[in-house]
C-alpha cells in the first residue's frame, strides 16, 4: 500500500466531510491542516498502515530549510492555501492573517483597520505561487507525489490566482477548479487540489 493512495482516499474523507457539514467550520488554516491530517490518519489506519511517527508528519523540513505542510511517508509532500470566509464581515474587510499562525488576529479583525490591503492580498497570490514552485522542485528531488489544495471559501483566490502569477512556468498552469456546497451552511466554495 502506498502514501500515496493513503493521501487520495484521506483527502476523499475529507472532502465528503466537508461537504456534508460533519466537521466544524475552519477558522484557520492550521486548523484545516489539522483536520486532514485526521483523515489521512484514518485512511492510513484502513490501509493497515501506522500514521503516527514516521508516517505522516506535519511541517517536516524536507530539503533544506524548506518545510511542507504535511507530510505522508517519503512519498507524498502536502502544501494547504485556505481563505476562509467570515460570515459576519464584508468581503472588502476579510480579517488580516497572522502570517505566522496562519488564523486571523482577532483583535485587529473587530477594529476599523480589519481587512487585508491590496499588498497583503497580493503577497498571499504569491505564497500560492511559491506553493507551486516549491513542489515542483520537491519532485526534480525525487518525491514522487507533490499536492496542493486551495480551499477558497470567499472567492477572492478563484477570482485573482490565475491573472497574479508573476514566473512564466506558473503562467502556464491549468487551475483545476471545483465548486462544491459547504455543508455547514450550503455556500458556494471553490477548491483546487493540484498535483506537481
Amino acid at each position: 500500500m502506498s502514501w500515496n493512495e493513503v493521501f487520495l482516499r484521506g483527502f476523499n474523507l475529507w472532502i465528503e466531510s466537508y461537504i456534508s457539514g460533519l466537521k466544524k467550520y475552519y477558522e484557520y488554516e492550521g486548523e484545516l491542516v489539522f483536520s486532514l491530517m485526521l483523515f489521512f490518519h484514518e485512511a492510513a489506519l484502513e490501509k493497515g498502515l501506522s500514521g503516527w511517527g514516521n508516517g505522516i508528519v506535519q511541517e517536516k523540513k524536507i530539503i533544506g530549510y524548506n518545510r511542507v505542510d504535511l507530510m505522508l511517508g517519503d512519498e507524498v509532500a502536502f502544501e494547504v492555501k485556505f481563505e476562509p470566509d467570515y460570515p459576519d464581515m464584508p468581503r472588502t474587510r476579510k480579517p488580516v492573517t497572522n502570517t505566522v499562525l496562519k488564523r486571523p488576529d482577532r483583535i485587529i479583525s473587530k477594529s476599523k483597520y480589519a481587512g487585508l490591503t491590496d499588498e497583503e492580498s497580493q503577497m498571499r497570490l504569491y505564497e500560492i505561487e511559491l506553493d507551486f514552485i516549491k513542489l515542483m522542485a520537491y519532485k526534480q528531488k525525487g518525491i514522487p507525489y507533490n499536492y496542493l489544495l486551495c480551499l477558497d471559501e470567499d472567492g477572492r483566490l478563484y477570482r485573482n490566482l490565475a491573472n497574479s502569477f508573476k514566473t512564466q512556468k506558473i503562467q502556464k498552469i491549468n487551475i483545476p477548479w471545483k465548486s462544491i456546497r459547504r455543508g455547514i451552511d450550503a455556500q458556494k466554495v471553490y477548491y483546487f487540489l493540484w498535483q506537481a
